[in-house]
């Protein structure tokens, strides 16, 4: 796709790779127009905690911002510790001296990550045009969002006086093929299930959602609660170059974490690498195989083999480590992909796609 200096970049979609992508260009010299559906960036969202991961990628995710010249004028909080839950086995606690995740709440509240960004784009001169839905035929780049739900996750958000905290349920009566979490920071908590449509069972996983907490916890969720939804779409047999050249960043791409959900990491990564492809000629689906693919194939293979965990199996894993000194190296290990991965992902190919 050719682009000129003299005529907008158009972006669909203002999201975390549509407004990074918008940053990268105006930084290099480029007007990029953002396409926003709503009336202000992060609207779609619900105030609910994220964490960015520091264990899929080689650059801390704080670093790569950085090194990106994207302020960091968003709140965020390192977590280098969290407790794992179970049905029939005691909890463990996990620390490392570094951080395991950066916190970040999505929203459009001042401090919001999205919301950050949004201001951020409009204060280096990008445009967006809010309340807009134009025929993706005359973009650039597609940062649109999921297109097809291969995981879900619901839950609550809530103020609360608790003391900042950071849990992760691997309850079995919860759900087999995801995991739930809570975390709460400055007041503000994230109650939520992620989950496969295999253990979709409509209110009743919430329901069970409160009572795991409540047991394990004591925790108590007031009447004011915002309960949300949404889904994932981790694919990487998505097409990430159409035929008229556009491309196609964050889940709107299929970059996504099979093993965990994660995606804001995979958001920015490939808004980069999308940009690098269009403002100096670098090939997008090169860049891409070399630095995202090869993190989403191990996640794969981990996703296949978390599938078949047990709870008892899950517990073991997770007091390794518990005892460890360094369990982010741990982690940092098993996402990597591994001549054995590599392996794994050509001879089980078709059915590691299955899941």
């Amino acid at each position: 796709m050719k682009i000129s200096k003299y005529s907008p970049i158009k972006i669909l979609g203002g999201g975390i790779s549509g407004l990074t992508a918008a940053i990268f260009l105006k930084n290099a010299g480029y007007d990029p127009i953002i396409y926003e559906k709503n009336t202000q960036c992060g609207s779609g969202r619900h105030g609910d905690i994220e964490g960015l991961e520091t264990w899929n990628f080689n650059l801390n995710p704080i670093q790569f911002l950085k090194f990106l010249n994207i302020p960091l004028n968003f709140n965020y909080k390192s977590e280098n510790q969290f407790k794992i839950h179970f049905d029939n086995y005691p909890s463990l606690d996990v620390y490392d001296e570094n951080p395991f995740f950066y916190l970040v709440k999505r929203g459009r509240d001042s401090g919001d990550l999205d919301k950050e960004l949004q201001s951020y784009a409009l204060s280096i001169g990008c445009e967006i045009r809010f309340n807009f839905s134009p025929k993706i035929e005359n973009m650039s780049i597609i940062a649109t969002g999921s297109n097809s739900a291969k995981a879900y996750i619901q839950g609550y958000t809530f103020k609360t006086d608790l003391p900042n905290q950071t849990h992760l349920f691997l309850n079995e009566s919860l759900t087999k093929s995801g995991y739930g979490y809570l975390i709460i920071w400055d007041g503000n908590a994230t109650l939520s299930v992620a989950y496969k449509k295999k253990d979709n069972k409509g209110r009743q996983i919430l329901n069970k959602l409160i009572q795991v907490s409540q047991n394990k916890l004591d925790i108590n969720i007031p009447k004011d609660n915002q309960k949300y939804g949404s889904y994932g779409s981790f694919d990487i047999d998505t097409p990430k170059i159409d035929q008229f050249g556009k491309l196609y960043v964050g889940e709107a791409g299929g970059f996504q974490d099979y093993l965990f959900g994660f995606g804001m990491n995979y958001a920015i990564y490939s808004s980069y690498y999308a940009v690098k492809s269009l403002v100096d000629k670098i090939d997008f689906m090169k860049s891409i195989n070399q630095n995202i693919f090869p993190h989403m194939k191990a996640s794969l293979v981990n996703r296949y083999f978390y599938e078949k965990l047990s709870e008892k199996n899950k517990y073991q894993i997770c007091k390794i480590l518990s005892k460890s000194d360094n369990p982010l190296k741990i982690l940092r290990k098993r996402s990597n992909y591994s001549i054995k991965k590599q392996l794994m992902f050509k001879l089980f190919n078709k059915k590691l796609k299955s899941i």
